[in-house]
């Protein structure tokens, strides 16, 4: 299914455009957050594997090494560099490098505890994947008693704002999840056939109105949008965007058929997503925002930058990615 790679690549690089955009670019924006989440978590449930088990050391093995190195990595570069670092969404600065660079290790700790975030915020769906993973398993193993764990820890957590560990955005992020695990044969049904860019151009045109109507959306702050609509009305209408701008991807991304470098870049996904804050971070910090036509360059260029950093970390620390080394 190359028809993935390309998909995945075009939205992770679309991830790194939509935090280099200025806050204030608003439809560039809303139309990326829109869907650029949901789609992963919809791709990661079609390439699910169930082995009959719940897989809870493989998935800390592959997801939570990789997710403690990576906040590792970005205190020990980023907040140093800056002596600043983000506590409770409230940027606090530091007169050492050394102040800056420990400040990582309890706020790992508050977050462990649910009182605070991660020190790379862009590692969120590190977290929220491994809830999906598991909650997933749990549905194979047992399917009503899955799918009754689910639906009251989507309204409890959802609704009570519990932010444990991140579960509520694991929760709100899980309903693509299941789709793709469920319905990958169907999906690839729908979005293999002829005049694929139509039928994309024909989402596209779709998701513009949908996000005009429900504003800007986030699985990081457990946002479901519209400032005027009511809550029963934008979650679902939520799900619904989020799914055509996934398919758009995914009706685009059949166009192309050619691998090799398109299929490893595909496989540093987790490495583009969850390092592209170290070169993004400076470069918010350090130039001006209203740059557009920089921007769209850049982005190129830190993809392929996190492509050659994921290269070096398979090369010589295979280990913090829950891999081994080649022989």
């Amino acid at each position: 299914m190359s028809y993935l790679d390309y998909s995945r690549i075009f939205v992770a690089y679309l991830v790194i455009l939509g935090h280099l955009l200025p806050m204030d670019n608003h439809i560039p924006r809303d139309i990326i957050y829109a869907f650029h989440m949901p789609f992963f978590f919809l791709v990661s449930g079609m390439l699910h594997k169930f082995n009959g088990t719940i897989q809870w050391k493989k998935y800390l093995r592959t997801i939570g090494i990789p997710l403690l190195f990576f906040n590792l990595l970005f205190f020990i570069i980023v907040n140093p560099f800056f002596f600043r670092y983000v506590y409770l969404n409230e940027l606090v600065h530091v007169d050492t490098y050394w102040e800056a660079l420990l400040s990582g290790f309890p706020r790992l700790w508050d977050f462990i505890l649910g009182t605070g975030n991660l020190p790379s915020g862009v590692t969120w769906f590190l977290v929220a994947l491994l809830w999906c993973k598991l909650l997933m398993d749990v549905i194979c193993c047992h399917k009503k008693l899955g799918c009754g764990v689910f639906t009251i820890l989507f309204f409890v957590t959802i609704g009570l704002h519990i932010k444990f560990m991140l579960i509520r955005n694991g929760m709100m992020a899980f309903p693509f999840y299941y789709i793709g695990c469920r319905y990958k044969v169907a999906i690839g049904k729908m979005i293999n056939r002829p005049y694929a860019i139509l039928y994309a151009g024909l989402c596209l045109i779709i998701l513009m109105g949908l996000v005009l109507l429900n504003g800007r959306v986030s699985v990081y702050s457990v946002s479901f949008g519209s400032k005027y609509l009511p809550t029963y009305l934008c979650v679902p209408l939520f799900y619904i965007t989020a799914m055509v701008g996934s398919l758009m991807m995914l009706f685009v991304s059949t166009m192309f058929r050619t691998k090799g470098l398109v299929t490893y870049t595909a496989t540093a996904l987790i490495t583009i997503l969850g390092t592209q804050a170290i070169f993004c971070d400076p470069y918010r910090e350090l130039c001006p925002p209203d740059v557009f036509l920089i921007i769209i360059p850049l982005s190129v260029l830190i993809l392929f930058a996190c492509v050659g950093l994921h290269w070096l970390i398979m090369q010589y620390i295979p280990f913090v990615l829950g891999k081994s080394f080649k022989k």
